[in-house]
């Protein structure tokens, strides 16, 4: 072909052969038709457009029906006619799967590629909660079955749709549970006694889970304890049936059982302190916290019980000790059993150090601020105890106009670290009842006779507290709490010397300890330590090993321990430990003691000898 302004010279020559012209057909096997060529020999042929066939691409023109020796266009027209065959290759489309409602692909199962012609080929088979799968389709809802083995004849994409049929439905009727399901708590697995019927399914193919109303926040393969019980029962779908799942509430019910205590409860006493000895393992069946008591009456009392085995600031007087146990997980509350005899209790003297309680009043310094009214003060006790409602009167003039006076109260009987609040009391009176206070500072002190003139010593300030407050009606009372009397204990007697560490033997005697008492405090006369089990909030001491199996080794009182150490030793080599820990608390009430304070700890370590 010429594409551009070209200049050609032609010698031309006459002769007398003839022009031969052939034909060229072609033959698109299957393909659009592409129309006949003739030619003169010799001449240049050129390629034709290529055919299109639905499904394939055209690949190339062939000389043989075998489509064995392509065909040169390059080449010139033969003298002989010939005929040219197309070659095609298959497409291939992409394939998808819609599993329609049913469980999407884990993989790339939803899709595939097949070859035009050619059959589907594997297709993965779907799943869907409580359906039966079907087959393959051409449409969602009706349409052409489509298998392995059927012809891919479509020249684009497709998708296909899995169609389902719902299984059979187990209702939750074809369930038939007894009525009245209930028993009391003996300790064995209780089973859900139900039915199914004449169905073909039976109840060994159904799972039951039991889980107790407002108890239990998991589900149970048992029913053991005492509750009110809902239950679930379960069947994995089949190849038949849809999976079930149904919750039955309030179905069984196991009731808790009474119990008694077998154990006489026993105590010991110091002082003002009396402390019941916990009950010894197996007393009752079960559990349930253990409340105690203690009363000067034989019979049990209604109310003051507590879960602490320890009973501070008695007064003197013969008591007898209490113990019951709550209901537990499966067993009701048991009826309280007593010491047999009461158990005597010397008591302490009220405030034996002779603290005075003090509360100085400041009237402020405004117009009608002084009164002529009965003003009165009281000092209440962390313990429920309270000194006298004084009057504040003295030989002067009281609550003037910008008066400072310090007035102590009357009937103290508690110590000052017991203090807790305050109470001022005003009753309306006189020419000029109205008054205003500025602020009152409570504070303790001790009167020391022993040197002249007699002065204060060891006088702890309870700090000012603001009232700003008129007292105008006829009967005013203004409280107020505060915690700045509370003990900061320095040093605790003979607590600090037990030993850290202590071996043991076959042999060894009991190991016995006995708290002194003594401690040292802001109170402590002259820097003297008093025995705290002479005042009131003594001390406790409590003990804790680092594995239960030891505490039938240990025992304690209320200011004294013992270990039994040869019963230790033997029962160290039965568990084939080496050693044991035993920290020792000595515990003071954080409610009269400050909290950097008020606890006392050591730790000994047993170890054994051999």
């Amino acid at each position: 072909p010429i594409y551009t302004s070209t200049t050609y010279t032609i010698a031309c020559e006459s002769t007398d052969v003839p022009i031969v012209y052939s034909t060229i057909t072609y033959n698109s096997n299957g393909g659009s038709d592409v129309a006949t060529e003739v030619h003169a020999a010799g001449s240049v042929i050129f390629k034709p457009a290529d055919p299109v066939k639905a499904g394939y691409t055209f690949d190339a023109w062939y000389s043989d029906a075998t489509l064995n020796t392509l065909f040169d266009f390059n080449t010139v027209m033969s003298e002989d006619d010939q005929t040219l065959f197309a070659q095609w290759a298959p497409n291939s489309y992409t394939l998808t799967l819609d599993v329609t409602e049913g469980r999407p692909w884990a993989d790339a199962s939803g899709s595939k590629l097949v070859t035009y012609g050619q059959s589907y080929g594997f297709l993965a088979t779907p799943t869907r909660a409580d359906y039966n799968f079907t087959g393959w389709y051409t449409a969602r809802f009706g349409g052409n079955l489509v298998t392995a083995e059927t012809l891919w004849l479509t020249p684009q994409a497709q998708s296909i749709y899995a169609q389902w049929i719902p299984k059979t439905l187990i209702a939750d009727t074809d369930i038939q549970i007894d009525a009245n399901q209930n028993r009391d708590y003996d300790g064995t697995t209780y089973t859900l006694i139900y039915n199914t019927g004449d169905h073909a399914f039976t109840p060994d193919e159904f799972t039951v889970l039991y889980k107790r109303q407002n108890l239990d926040s998991e589900w149970s393969s048992e029913a053991v304890h005492a509750g009110l019980y809902d239950v679930k029962i379960t069947r994995p779908e089949d190849a038949v049936y849809q999976s079930f799942e149904k919750t039955y509430t309030s179905v069984i019910t196991i009731h808790k059982i009474a119990r008694s205590i077998n154990t006489i409860p026993t105590g010991t006493t110091l002082k003002a302190n009396l402390l019941v000895y916990e009950l010894p393992q197996g007393s009752y069946p079960g559990d349930g916290i253990v409340e105690y008591a203690v009363s000067t009456s034989a019979n049990p009392p209604i109310y003051s019980w507590q879960t602490s085995r320890a009973f501070m600031n008695l007064a003197a007087g013969q008591y007898y000790a209490f113990v019951r146990v709550l209901p537990g997980e499966d067993y009701l509350a048991t009826e309280s059993v007593r010491t047999e005899q009461a158990l005597s209790v010397v008591g302490i003297v009220a405030n034996a150090m002779g603290y005075y309680q003090v509360m100085q009043i400041k009237t402020s310094d405004i117009s009608n601020a002084g009164t002529d009214s009965s003003i009165y003060g009281q000092i209440y006790y962390v313990h429920g105890l309270s000194s006298s409602k004084t009057h504040f009167d003295s030989d002067e003039n009281d609550f003037e106009r910008n008066d400072t006076r310090e007035y102590a109260v009357s009937g103290v009987n508690a110590d000052p670290w017991m203090m807790s609040s305050l109470t001022i009391y005003y009753s309306k009176g006189g020419s000029a009842p109205g008054w205003h206070c500025e602020y009152v500072k409570p504070y303790t002190f001790i009167l020391d006779w022993g040197r002249p003139p007699t002065f204060m010593s060891n006088l702890v300030d309870g700090g000012t507290i603001s009232v700003d407050s008129w007292f105008e009606d006829d009967e005013v009372t203004w409280s107020k709490s505060f915690t700045s009397f509370k003990r900061v204990i320095t040093s605790v007697g003979n607590f600090n010397d037990l030993p850290s560490q202590s071996a043991l033997s076959s042999t060894d005697t009991a190991y016995d300890f006995t708290y002194d008492g003594l401690v040292m405090d802001q109170y402590a006369i002259g820097g003297v330590s008093y025995n705290a089990y002479d005042h009131n909030d003594a001390p406790q001491i409590k003990l804790q090993t680092n594995k239960a199996t030891y505490n039938a080794y240990v025992t304690y009182g209320i200011n004294n321990f013992q270990v039994d150490r040869s019963g230790l030793y033997a029962a160290m080599v039965t568990n084939g430990d080496t050693e044991m820990t035993l920290t020792v608390t000595l515990q003071f009430a954080d409610r009269s003691t400050t909290a950097a304070t008020a606890t006392h700890t050591k730790v000994i370590t047993f170890l054994l000898a051999d």
